[in-house]
């Protein structure tokens, strides 16, 4: 049997095997490399999920929360609640869910929180143009905000700037 000739099938055989022998690993690695990228990038997907999942219950719980304390009878409270959204405008952080609490504390009986809200008010509008955008959309649909910015832009100047506010006031005399 080792001395007789060799047909093509035998050889064929041979070479079957010996290429079977070298891609079968080569393929359970690609195929183990695939699968291993396809679970990295489903893994990275659900955390990033998870994470605005995260963000957006901290930012509604921030938002009740800061709710709460402008809801205070004490103007010390709603003073210094006013000033952690600003704080929040000015590190970036300011949810557009805070904008109707800002503008309407705007509108506090209490002139220094009526003041440093008009201020948040300016510095988040002129962070966030798209919320300035809002702004002004809001204000040329509702009377009510319009009234709202204009008292704003008396006690902070710099939201003229921001927001056109000279539209808003030639809509009010028409």
């Amino acid at each position: 049997m080792a001395n007789e000739p060799r047909d093509g099938w035998d050889i064929f055989d041979i070479i079957t095997k010996a290429a079977g022998a070298l891609l079968l690993p080569i393929f359970i690695l690609v195929a183990s490399d695939w699968y291993t990228t396809q679970q990295k990038n489903s893994d990275y997907a659900r955390l990033a999920q998870q994470k605005e999942a995260d963000d957006a219950q901290r930012n509604t719980d921030r938002v009740t929360l800061l709710l709460t304390h402008l809801a205070s009878n004490n103007p010390k409270e709603r003073l210094l609640t006013v000033h952690f959204i600003e704080y929040l405008a000015q590190t970036k952080q300011f949810p557009a869910d805070l904008l109707p609490i800002v503008l309407n504390s705007v509108n506090d009986e209490n002139v220094e929180v009526a003041h440093t809200a008009s201020h948040v008010l300016t510095q988040a509008v002129t962070t966030n143009p798209e919320l300035a955008k809002s702004v002004e959309r809001s204000a040329e649909t509702s009377s009510e905000t319009k009234k709202t910015v204009l008292k704003a832009a008396t006690f902070s100047p710099g939201l003229k700037q921001a927001i056109d506010i000279s539209k808003l006031q030639g809509a009010t005399t028409q």
